[in-house]
């Protein structure tokens, strides 16, 4: 219920420059895909989408001769660009972009160990002081069951080690989260806080 409404809130607000703006009234139900596709996690697809409006947009802004349309198109450009949610969207999909190039890839990755089905790398991330691990191998069952675990935010600290206490702070769809996690690391390290 929440969640339905901030994005009904979210929407309102929105709703404000579509109706006002023949630019983004023609575009209404291609945004409200897109909308619905970040809302489903689906981040690929909705930045696909949107870089379509975006183009499209463009091109209309670059050939059109009367004023009053380029103006429209360009309050509409600004909005697109300052729109929180379309903002969010292309900053995980930078993320998501940046996961698959790097999953995929088999530049700076060094075996660490290597058993007969599964095999762990590591790299040193450019400008981190923190390595990125990993592990290829078969699992043997149903991949939902593992993330159901780490979508369960307040459990971490039954089964995650050194966890002392977890919350969600904020949730946006149900897989994007934020989450505050304290650790009690034992001695020499103190205690560490992330969110």
């Amino acid at each position: 219920a929440r969640q339905r409404k901030q994005r009904q809130h979210k929407t309102t607000k929105s709703a404000k420059m579509e109706q006002g703006n023949s630019v983004a009234e023609e575009f209404k139900d291609s945004l409200q895909e897109v909308r619905d596709l970040f809302y489903q996690d689906e981040p690929r697809l909705a930045n696909h989408k949107l870089k379509k409006i975006e183009t499209e947009v463009k091109r209309r802004g670059v050939q059109t001769r009367r004023v009053a349309e380029k103006r429209e198109i360009n309050a509409f450009i600004k909005w697109l660009q300052n729109e929180e949610i379309f903002k969010i969207l292309k900053d995980d999909y930078k993320v998501y972009e940046h996961f698959m190039n790097t999953l995929f890839s088999d530049q700076n990755w060094k075996p660490i160990h290597e058993s007969e089905d599964i095999k762990t790398y590591y790299k040193q991330e450019e400008g981190l002081s923190s390595i990125t691990l990993k592990i290829e191998g078969p699992i043997h069952h149903n991949v939902l069951k593992p993330l159901a675990v780490f979508s369960e935010i307040d459990l971490f600290p039954q089964w995650m080690p050194f966890c002392k206490e977890a919350e969600q702070l904020h949730e946006m769809t149900a897989f994007r989260k934020v989450s505050r996690s304290v650790f009690d690391f034992p001695f020499p390290f103190d205690q560490r806080e992330a969110v």
